[in-house]
């Protein structure tokens, strides 16, 4: 009888512990799914952070063109070649898959460099343009969206460097609730790789 107590207890302490390791098994896996999925949408939100800042510039571009038309001595014509500029750089705009061909990039930031030069000129030319203060308010958030792009471009560039390092670090355990991290999402860096 003692015998058969003692394997009723072996048994169960053996059953308790297989149980146990597959609950930490589990849960470790859970862990693992809800940290992969908070760092890519990280990578999501810089994205979006990014995103949002260009959409205000443009709206403020597009702002501008409308007030320098409202005021006394701005040139109809010049005004309508910046409108068609606008369209031209709203059109080249890259997303996150086709911003892997670096051109991309480099268009849109000529585009945008030359939109930028050609509203200064057009402020520059027509001195009663400064004097409204609307104009000056908008050239300065136009110009301090411009000049933070390289700083959001940076921080989704490190957001995508921690997803990839997850990634790498746990690539047995992501395998087990994705298939093939390798085919997740597109991630493409700003920044050049050698």
């Amino acid at each position: 009888m003692k015998t058969r107590v003692y394997i009723f207890l072996i048994f169960s302490v053996l059953i308790a512990c297989s149980s146990e390791k597959q609950n930490k098994s589990a849960t470790s896996g859970n862990v693992i799914s809800e940290q992969y999925n908070r760092i890519l949408s990280g990578t999501d939100t810089a994205w979006n952070e990014m995103m949002a800042s260009e959409d205000r510039k443009i709206e403020n571009i597009r702002l501008m063109v409308k007030e320098l038309g409202l005021i006394e001595g701005s040139s109809a014509k010049h005004l309508e070649e910046i409108k068609g500029h606008l369209e031209d750089l709203k059109k080249s705009r890259y997303d996150r898959l086709s911003m892997a061909k670096s051109n991309l990039i480099d268009r849109y930031d000529s585009l945008t460099n030359a939109l930028i030069g050609e509203l200064r000129s057009e402020i520059n030319t027509n001195k009663e343009a400064v004097k409204y203060q609307v104009i000056n308010q908008l050239m300065q958030e136009i110009q301090a969206a411009d000049d933070s792009v390289l700083f959001l471009r940076k921080a989704y560039d490190r957001k995508i460097d921690v997803c990839k390092n997850f990634v790498q670090e746990y690539r047995k355990k992501i395998r087990k609730f994705i298939p093939n991290p390798d085919s997740l999402k597109n991630l493409n860096y700003f920044r050049l790789i050698p």
